[in-house]
């Protein structure tokens, strides 16, 4: 299931008058774990031929639309954006989020030593119970809550 959802024009870029278009396309994609949530949005040219911003944007357009509809997709792409490509369990990359908090840039290879020297770089596996899992050895599925699917689907039907 996809749908693009046009939220009218505003002023980017200090342009003073309201002449870029904001588009954002979402999809809801079965897979063989579960649904997968992504959104793109779209800032787009007064000639409309070209993007002034596009892709993983839609902090940039939350702070120019305020439609519910929008506010409510927003929320999504927060929480579930890719849900199906995390590199680490939910623990793990609340710990990076913490480090990075702390003034840490994103390398992978520190983020492993950071892990390492906290004790969560291996972990139990979230899914095969018996088996260990290594910070960023594979994609982990995050479920969408039920509540947010069923939304999800009334809005993209």
């Amino acid at each position: 299931m996809q749908k693009t959802f046009k939220f009218g024009k505003i002023s980017y870029n200090r342009a003073h008058r309201h002449t870029n278009a904001v588009e954002v396309k979402v999809e809801l994609k079965d897979t063989d774990n579960g649904p997968v949530f992504s959104a793109v949005g779209a800032i787009w040219n007064e000639r409309h031929t070209d993007w002034t911003s596009g892709g993983q944007n839609l902090d940039t357009i939350a702070l120019y639309v305020h439609d519910p509809i929008f506010i409510k997709i927003f929320g999504w792409w927060l929480r579930y954006h890719l849900n199906g490509t995390h590199a680490g369990t939910p623990e793990q990359e609340a710990a990076i989020t913490q480090w990075r908090l702390e003034g840490n840039q994103y390398d992978y290879k520190k983020v492993c030593e950071y892990l390492k020297s906290i004790g969560l770089y291996e972990v139990p596996h979230p899914v095969r119970k018996g088996e260990t899992y290594k910070y960023g050895h594979e994609w982990l599925y995050r479920p969408i809550d039920e509540e947010d699917l069923r939304a999800m689907k009334e809005l993209l039907a």
